[in-house]
Order: structure tokens, then C-alpha cells, then sequence
């Protein structure tokens, strides 16, 4: 193990993280409060439903209670359109991003934490979504959530995370879409 502040995960046993989200309005509230615009963005349109299959390796270990992960990720997110009859209508993501996980503290086997990712590189299969459009298939996808690692062989962790996806006004229409929150389920190997 290097002495240094930072240390490569590859020095120690790598660890993938594989993630299970879901998200249903009908479950789920929609109305949950969101941090402010300096922390994490807002869009016009929110999801009404989907789901996400991540994968995620860890890269560097600044400290037992930091670490900075890469990952990618599949995402199908849908809304429900208010015709005649409801019509569901989706789109689907593929990212790939970088991922930071901070541990408070450590109860037992349990371990709060809080998650962070930012402008993520991601392809969406729709330019124009319900009531929102984008220039083009490019977007960035960012994350904020928290959630609870339980440490066993291996462990399990259970996470609530928001989802933002626009283009970061790098071309003239910015769009967003929003998933207002996912359930997680985790496990690390």
C-alpha cells in the first residue's frame, strides 16, 4: 500500500460496484425537494418512470472514506402522454462518467454515504422527448444521491440518486430531463 494521499485501487483487490436503479412516479414521489442550482441542475421535463443497470470500478482511494470511481451505465427513462388513452413513450442512455463516493462514518458493518458524479459523456436515442429537444444525441448525464454500503463478501449497498441529462448549453437547444429519484440496489465484488 502506498504512504502517499492518493493510491491507486489497483494496488489492493479491484472492486466493481453492479447497480440495479428503478424509478416509478407511482411509487416514488415526483415531488421531492431538490438541492439548489449551484449543486445540481434543473430541467424542465421530469421522468415518469425507468431504470438503470450501472457498472462501476473503483480508481483511486484518496482515504478510507473517499473514493473516486469510473463507471458505465444503460439507462431507459419514459414519461406518460396525456391523450385520448395514456401513451408511455422513452428514451434510453448509454454513459460513461467518473463517480465520487464519500463514507461518513463507519456503525458496525454499515456506511452512510453520500455520491457525486458530473458531466458524464452520455449517447440518448431521442433528439426530441415528450416536451423537451435537444441539438443533437449528445448530452452529459450527472448524479447526486446518498445511500448505505452494508459490509459483507460480498457487500451489498442500497442507494436513492437524482439524475439530470442535458447538454450543458454547448449547443443552441438545451433541453433537460430529470429523473427525479432512483432506488439502487448495489453489490460490490
Amino acid at each position: 500500500m502506498s504512504s502517499s494521499f492518493i493510491s491507486f485501487a489497483a494496488e489492493e483487490t479491484p472492486r466493481y460496484t453492479y447497480t440495479l436503479g428503478i424509478y416509478n412516479k407511482f411509487i416514488l414521489q415526483k415531488d421531492l425537494p431538490r438541492p439548489p442550482k449551484p449543486i445540481f441542475w434543473e430541467a424542465d421535463l421530469l421522468a415518469d418512470f425507468g431504470s438503470i443497470l450501472s457498472m462501476e470500478k473503483n480508481l483511486y482511494k484518496i482515504s478510507e472514506s473517499i473514493l473516486i470511481d469510473w463507471g458505465l451505465s444503460f439507462c431507459s427513462w419514459g414519461v406518460y402522454q396525456k391523450n385520448e388513452v395514456y401513451k408511455k413513450q422513452y428514451f434510453h442512455s448509454f454513459s460513461i462518467f467518473l463517480s465520487s463516493r464519500f463514507y461518513l462514518f463507519t456503525y458496525e458493518k454499515i456506511r452512510p454515504f453520500l455520491y457525486y458524479s458530473i458531466g458524464g459523456p452520455s449517447y440518448i436515442s431521442e433528439k426530441e422527448f415528450a416536451s423537451t429537444q435537444f441539438s443533437n444525441n449528445f448530452v452529459f448525464q450527472d448524479q447526486l444521491g446518498l445511500g448505505l454500503s452494508f459490509s459483507n463478501k460480498p457487500s451489498i449497498e442500497i442507494s436513492l440518486r437524482i439524475f439530470h441529462y442535458s447538454n450543458g448549453d454547448l449547443f443552441p437547444i438545451n433541453g433537460g430531463i430529470d429523473v427525479p429519484i432512483v432506488l439502487g440496489l448495489g453489490f460490490k465484488i
